[in-house]
């Protein structure tokens, strides 16, 4: 499945906008801010204009999750007391989700292996971090039905880092970190599971992640 979109992905903080409007090109690409920053727009109604494919991999995904978590539409990560246990415990419940529904307790060990900053600022560093404990755990847990879903979120980290170093002027760290995303965003789309495969469409498509204005890796150079 494959969508068109628009999305804006919100800073790794705990500072979601609640306000942001549901027209088709948001929600197009809602999918990928729900699951990575629990964006609550994924949550608001559909519009009627939502593309077929971008719909089922909607419903697909909202179906998939847990209830405790598609009634509180995005609060989890919202809430300032204990918020690295809150995100922890919101990556596995989305990594599960997305997994579909196996490999539990993978899920919670992933999450705890990840850093998960409280701040990028506008910082390369965190998001490489990140997606490098997320691929030392699908490198350390191969057979997991958890590694296409680590893959997928080291490729959105590194697609943030690469985004977060072309701004600031560094083009090697751009370059390393687009080459990266080559190879992590290929890796996920080894058969994967369904919503996966989804996702991974969204996440090449959209316009940025984390900040608007860099491009997209795909058409940099890989830095080798």
């Amino acid at each position: 499945m494959r969508t068109t979109l628009a999305i804006r992905m919100l800073l790794a903080s705990s500072s979601l906008s609640s306000a942001m409007p549901a027209s088709a090109a948001e929600l197009d690409g809602g999918l990928v801010g729900a699951v990575f920053a629990g964006d609550p727009v994924i949550y608001a109604p559909p519009p009627v204009d939502l593309s077929p494919s971008a719909r089922a991999c909607r419903t697909a995904y909202l179906g998939a999750l847990p209830r405790p978590m598609a009634r509180d539409g995005g609060q989890t990560m919202r809430h300032p007391k204990g918020l690295l246990a809150a995100r922890r415990d919101f990556v596995a419940r989305q990594a599960l989700a997305v997994a579909g529904g196996k490999g539990s307790d993978d899920a919670r060990r992933f999450a705890q292996s990840l850093t998960l900053h409280v701040e990028w600022e506008g910082m390369s560093d965190p998001p490489l971090v990140e997606a490098h404990q997320a691929l030392q755990w699908a490198e350390e847990n191969p057979e997991s039905p958890i590694v296409p879903v680590a893959q997928l979120f080291a490729a959105h980290r590194y697609r943030a880092a690469y985004e977060c170093a072309l701004l600031v002027g560094d083009g090697t760290g751009a370059a390393a970190a687009a080459s990266a995303w080559r190879d992590a965003i290929a890796a996920a789309r080894r058969a994967p599971p369904p919503l996966v495969e989804c996702l991974a469409d969204d996440l090449a498509r959209v316009d940025h992640v984390y900040l608007p204005g860099a491009g997209h890796p795909d058409a940099a150079g890989d830095g080798r």
